[in-house]
Formats: C-alpha cells, sequence, structure tokens
C-alpha cells in the first residue's frame, strides 16, 4: 500500500516537473532569439527521453524533428560543434539516439533520410572518441550503424540499376566490422580493461548481427550457405557474451545489442527468447525506466507473428533507451 502510494506522488511530481518544462520551453522556442539557444536543443532531448523512460510519448519523432530544425538553424550539426564546442554532449546524444531509433524502424521510414549522411559520419569519426557517447560503443562501430541504416533505407526503392552496388555496399560495410579490431582500438584509446574487451566484443558481435538481419535481402544469396552459418554462430556468440556481461548487475550499454538478440533469437529456440524476455524485465527493475519493456513488447508480438525478418519485428518507428538524459554542463545560453 506504502509502494503505491509512493508512486502516485512520484506520479504526479513527474507530471508536473514536465509540465513546467514544457511550458519553459514553449516561452523560450516563441522568442526568435532564444529559440536555437544550446539549452533548448538540451531541452527537448531531455523531454523526449523522460517521455521514452515513462512510456508516455507516441510522438518522439517530432522532438527529433524539432532538435533536427533548430540544428540547421544554427548552420548544420559541424558549424554548430564549431562555433559552440560545449553542445558537441548534446549532438552526440543526439545522434545517437536517431542512430539506435532507425535500427528499430522500418526500412522504409528512417530518420536518416533527412540527414547528411556524411556529415553524421564525419562526426562520429572525429569526435566519437572512446565510445562514452554512444553508449560505449565504439566510434568505428557505430559509424558502420550509420552506413548500415542507408543502405538499409534504399532497399524500398531497390531495382535492377542499384542492387549490386547495394550489395556491394552491404558486404564491404560486414567486411569493415569484421576487420574492427578491439585490442587495436583499446591500446589506441587506453581502454586495457577486460570489462571494456568485453563490452567491444558485444558491440562488434551485435553490429555484425544488425548487418546480416537487416540487409539480408542483399547479402543472403541462394549460394551463401557460409554467409547464413556465420549469422547462427554470430547469434550464439552474442548470446554468451551478454550472458558474460550480465553476471554482476545490468549495464545500460547491453539494451541495444540485447535487442538485436531479441530480434535473432526469432529462430534461435524458446530458451533464448526466455533469455532476452527476462534481461529486459531486469533492465526495466534495475534502471526504473519502461523502455525494456516496451521492447520486450514489440519482440514478443514478433516472435509471435511467424515471420522472421528485421523489417517485420519493426513495422512501425521505435524508440528504445535507458539513456536519462543529456550532458548540460557546458552549454552556453545564447548560440555563438
Amino acid at each position: 500500500m506504502g509502494h503505491d502510494s509512493d508512486s502516485t506522488t512520484l506520479g504526479k511530481a513527474f507530471f508536473r516537473y514536465r509540465g513546467l518544462m514544457i511550458r519553459s520551453l514553449n516561452d523560450d522556442i516563441s522568442i526568435q532569439d532564444r529559440r536555437s539557444d544550446d539549452v533548448v536543443l538540451a531541452g527537448i532531448l531531455t523531454l523526449m527521453l523522460a517521455d521514452a523512460q515513462q512510456g508516455i510519448s507516441q510522438h518522439w519523432r517530432y522532438h527529433i524533428e524539432g532538435v533536427r530544425r533548430l540544428i540547421i538553424l544554427r548552420g548544420g550539426v559541424r558549424r554548430l560543434v564549431a562555433t559552440s564546442p560545449g553542445v558537441l554532449p548534446i549532438v552526440l546524444s543526439f545522434i545517437y539516439i536517431v542512430v539506435t531509433a532507425d535500427t528499430t524502424s522500418p526500412a522504409s521510414d528512417m530518420l536518416v533520410e533527412g540527414l547528411d549522411i556524411d556529415e553524421l559520419y564525419e562526426i562520429v569519426k572525429e569526435y566519437g572518441g572512446n565510445g562514452y557517447g554512444f553508449q560505449m560503443c565504439p566510434a568505428p562501430l557505430f559509424a558502420e550503424l550509420i552506413q548500415i541504416n542507408h543502405v538499409r533505407s534504399q532497399i524500398p526503392k531497390l531495382n535492377c540499376g542499384n542492387e549490386d552496388e547495394l550489395r556491394t555496399d552491404a558486404y564491404e560495410i560486414l567486411r569493415r566490422i569484421y576487420h574492427f579490431s578491439p585490442d587495436a582500438w583499446m591500446a589506441l584509446n587506453e581502454c586495457l580493461t577486460d570489462e571494456r574487451r568485453l563490452v567491444i566484443n558485444i558491440y562488434q558481435s551485435a553490429v555484425a548481427s544488425y548487418c546480416m538481419s537487416s540487409l539480408h535481402i542483399l547479402l543472403y544469396l541462394p549460394s551463401d550457405s557460409l554467409l547464413r552459418k556465420n549469422s547462427d554462430m554470430e547469434r550464439r556468440i552474442l548470446r554468451e557474451l551478454l550472458e558474460k556481461a550480465l553476471r554482476s548487475r545490468p549495464r545500460g550499454y547491453i539494451f541495444w545489442p540485447l535487442v538485436v538478440l531479441g530480434v535473432r533469437s526469432v529462430d534461435g529456440g524458446p530458451a533464448l527468447r526466455e533469455f532476452v524476455r527476462q534481461k529486459m524485465i531486469d533492465l526495466s527493475a534495475f534502471f526504473g525506466t519502461y523502455s525494456p519493456l516496451a521492447a520486450k513488447g514489440v519482440l514478443e508480438r514478433f516472435w509471435a507473428s511467424g515471420k522472421t525478418n528485421w523489417d517485420a519485428c519493426f513495422d512501425e518507428a521505435h524508440m528504445f533507451t535507458t539513456v536519462l538524459t543529456v550532458n548540460r554542463g557546458q552549454l552556453s545560453s545564447r548560440p555563438s
């Protein structure tokens, strides 16, 4: 009874402060010389993330579009970062949200279509650093997610004229993912710990699995039985790595890889699906956020559908994240 009372009190407080935040953002946006301030960008993303944690917003794309337009008002991503260095954490958070949300959206309805791919790719490679801006995912692997999403977005437009080119792009992405060396990257970034190596291995496996699953129409030729076997092997590797990472306590950085494993578990047997289901519940309880439960619901409907391909799982756009807020420590109140 006491727990229910506390939850009700916290819920009322959340909605009260949410209302105050929306009112403040509306006031700033209505003033021309304040609408593109750094704090407004941070505020919109923070509101979106807060709503995602509570499972109350079905309109998260409006927030994304708002940030995108404000970035354009500031001259684009590269100019924004150059003229206002303190906004970099916000830009990296925005890129992370957009890229991972596209992985859980239909190929025909992806945010990447409205963005400058080359600019995103350059920002990630230049400022991605040690991966902390991307939930511990190394920048080279995160950059490949951008490329995979771009190729995915072209699949609905597939025709005889571009199929070979897209297939070449897909194979080249997969080659780069497997060519990535965790040890070399760790040495370069001075991240020489066993836990960091495990995280990098998880992301390499998850990105490879996402590539093979979401681009299957390009990669899986009838004669390519080796690639199919490799995909099955990667599913087993990813489970083993996630099991190892989750032996101590849930960690936010494994959420997206766990979603990938959830999609791949459609043909991996009931034990694997139960593993994913339980870990989603554990993540939700540990972080106090609804997002893993939302992901679990989408995966369960997919498992029951009898379908197996990536887009059948994500037949509408979803954003799943355990990120609670954005770093606002170095923001200026006015654009430079």
